[in-house]
């Protein structure tokens, strides 16, 4: 649920390139682009504040006691890294929109790989680090976004990105239009979310071997998903680029 603004963005931004870049506007979509960085910082600031306020007031519907503590642990870690989420949501969905699909594959599998690497360091407490457990699970997952965001600045440095942001001030306009798009997806995902809590929440009174078989069995059902996901992100990038935008 502390996921959807990140959605929001992600549908604003990775229509309102395609369409600015298939009408030859070069300059707005790389203001589109820029505004949308600093609105993502913008929300992701108090949806920080909030979730770890309230972490271990969303977790208890789920779980029991013992998991509870566990859980709140895992959720505050990986809500630490949601500023860096939010703006690398935000910049893959600008590169699709510009029709570039490998860069953001290429830095989420070196993402990927950071996180592998950095797990059992930070869960067992290895290399002279402190044993973190889940919360190290939950904290190797937020610095692997900080990573990813990292390895897009020094790309877009060298000139390796097909578009970068100008940053200026947010204007209403574009924040219009990105709520505009970004709002039924995100309405959509809230609803699912919170009829998926609900059904997990059931699950979960079978104890927490059963909780955690069914997340198991949810992993892996989702890789049927992944290609209707790519098929949709080549959809709306192609159509965005066929469509005039007037802004």
């Amino acid at each position: 649920m502390f996921w959807v603004p990140g959605f929001m963005l992600t549908t604003g931004v990775m229509v309102l390139i395609a369409q600015s870049l298939g009408a030859g506007r070069r300059e707005l979509a790389r203001r589109v682009y820029g505004e949308s960085v600093i609105l993502a910082l913008a929300i992701s600031l108090p949806v920080v504040f909030l979730g770890v306020h309230v972490a271990e007031d969303v977790v208890r519907i789920v779980a029991d006691p013992e998991v509870t503590v566990k859980g709140t642990q895992y959720l505050v870690a990986r809500l630490l890294g949601l500023p860096a989420m939010y703006i690398f949501f935000t910049v893959g969905a600008a590169l699709r929109g510009a029709k570039d699909t490998k860069t953001p594959m290429a830095v989420s599998i070196l993402g990927n790989i950071f996180n592998i690497i950095l797990d059992p360091i930070l869960i067992f407490g290895l290399l002279g680090l402190p044993k973190l457990g889940v919360f190290g699970a939950g904290l190797a997952s937020s610095l692997s976004f900080y990573f990813m965001l990292m390895f897009y600045m020094v790309l877009g440095v060298k000139g390796r990105l097909v578009i970068v942001p100008r940053v200026k001030t947010l204007t209403v306009e574009t924040l219009r239009k990105i709520l505009y798009l970004g709002l039924p997806i995100s309405v959509e995902r809230i609803l699912m979310s919170s009829l998926m809590l609900i059904y997990v929440s059931m699950i979960a009174r079978f104890g927490s071997v059963s909780l955690a078989a069914h997340q198991i069995g949810l992993r892996i059902e989702s890789l049927v998903f992944m290609p209707g996901i790519g098929f949709r992100i080549a959809t709306a990038t192609l159509v965005g680029h066929e469509l005039e935008v007037k802004m």
